[in-house]
């Protein structure tokens, strides 16, 4: 069970730090967040916050969509 938390905190830092490189603020700290409960032992924070870094990522990417997808589409 420790070991699918270790998952856990890897799998939000390594967002938390892609996301941070492209200015994805809101997904870099609610990645943070989920990595932080995770270190400090709170695995069912950490857990029920997993669905909100879906849920951010998923907004992220629509913005990311509408903002430089269809920009280039005006462009070509």
């Amino acid at each position: 069970r420790n070991q699918d938390y270790q998952s856990v905190i890897a799998e939000a830092h390594a967002i938390k730090s892609s996301a941070g490189t492209f200015g994805a603020l809101l997904l870099h700290e609610t990645a943070g967040r989920v990595e932080l409960l995770a270190r400090q032992g709170n695995n069912e924070e950490s857990i029920a916050l997993i669905d909100s870094v879906e849920a951010v990522l998923e907004e992220t990417l629509d913005l990311y969509k509408a903002q430089y997808v269809s920009a280039e589409n005006t462009q070509a």
